[in-house]
């Protein structure tokens, strides 16, 4: 939370596209209980990163933009898993490193969207504006 403050902070106001697109991914890191059903609603999400990126607003490549959205769109494999006739969770009797392997992608995906956005933020405060060029006095 304190890295997307810090971003927030340090970049230009004309990024205000590309803070809200860091302040959702950061809801989705930070909130105390996201479950799988609820990255649906970061689709919409994907698509405003997806017109940033082709307005050359954002330079993430593309491919890493396909790999995350894949992770985060695609359900997990419960379904194939979760066979019992009655209400009962197969995770109960999991241990913890398999808990952490069948949910850990889609946060890591997301994790390194975000990472990714706050690097092209941080850079781009970096460059100075291409639009204001020195023009002598005559």
């Amino acid at each position: 939370m304190a890295l997307a403050l810090v971003v927030t902070v340090r970049t230009s106001r004309d990024s205000g596209m590309a803070l809200l697109l860091l302040w959702i991914l950061a809801y989705f890191l930070f909130y105390k209980h996201v479950w799988e059903h609820q990255y649906v609603m970061i689709i919409p999400f994907f698509v405003l990163l997806y017109h940033q990126i082709k307005k050359g607003m954002l330079t993430i490549p593309l491919s890493f933009f396909w790999i995350v959205f894949s992770i985060v769109a695609l359900p997990t494999g419960f379904v194939f898993i979760d066979r019992s006739p009655v209400l009962f969770d197969p995770e109960i009797q999991w241990r913890t490193w398999e808990s952490i392997l069948f949910h850990g992608p889609k946060p890591l995906a997301v994790l390194a969207l975000f990472i990714a956005l706050c690097v092209q933020l941080l850079r781009a405060r970096e460059k100075p504006p291409a639009s204001h060029s020195y023009q002598g006095v005559s």
